[in-house]
């Protein structure tokens, strides 16, 4: 994260990075993500400093160590329907504001059960004017969406059955469940749950079940 005079050749570089990532976003809006991110990445700096949203190894490489890794998700994203989107645990914004920033067209809910994250959450939909992201303070299990979404965002940090079992009554009944997971437990989650062919090999993307 770097003070915002030192960002200008970091940001040409970023925005090679990024047109390979978002292929579909034409030069315009990859150059206004581009700021949005050098943005989000500024907050984040700022932010850091009392709540240590990031560790200090990963300090001086967020973009290549969650930014990127945040937007491989977006093309398993886009191949389903993708209106409403719920980043469960959004802690720092990981995966969530950088999809939000690169895909306009669809909402994308922010559940934080932690106060002061989800305090640094609303600042940064604030300050981006992020339209189509909004923040929830609450635990997932206890939090009922009025509309249920068309893909819920979970990183492992528990059994991905067992998350399946935790979203469903916020997952869309043809709802896809995207979770990321250590590289050696894809091939195990996939198998046991019915996963769908993905290009990341760090994640696995699947409809869990048929729920009502």
């Amino acid at each position: 994260m770097c003070p915002e005079p030192d960002c200008r050749p970091a940001q040409a570089r970023d925005l090679a990075v990024l047109g390979k990532l978002c292929p579909d976003m034409p030069p315009g809006a990859l150059e206004a993500a581009t700021a949005g991110l050098m943005d989000y990445l500024r907050i984040l700096g700022r932010w850091n400093e009392k709540l240590n949203l990031v560790s200090e190894t990963d300090r001086g490489s967020v973009w290549e160590r969650h930014v990127v890794p945040s937007l491989r998700l977006r093309p398993s994203i886009l191949k389903v329907r993708h209106g409403s989107v719920i980043d469960l645990g959004a802690g720092a914004g990981f995966p969530g504001i950088p999809l939000a920033i690169t895909s306009p067209a669809s909402r994308f809910t922010l559940v934080e059960s932690r106060r002061r994250r989800a305090s640094f959450l609303r600042a940064v939909t604030r300050e981006l004017s992020l339209e189509n992201a909004e923040v929830v303070h609450d635990r997932v299990e206890d939090w009922r969406p009025g509309v249920r979404a068309d893909v819920v965002l979970a990183r492992a940090v528990a059994d991905p059955e067992k998350i399946a079992t935790l979203v469903a009554h916020v997952l869309a009944p043809d709802g896809y469940l995207l979770v990321t997971l250590p590289p050696a437990s894809v091939h195990r989650a996939g198998r046991r749950c019915g996963q769908r062919p993905s290009s990341c090999s760090r994640h696995t993307f699947w409809q869990p079940f048929a729920h009502t």
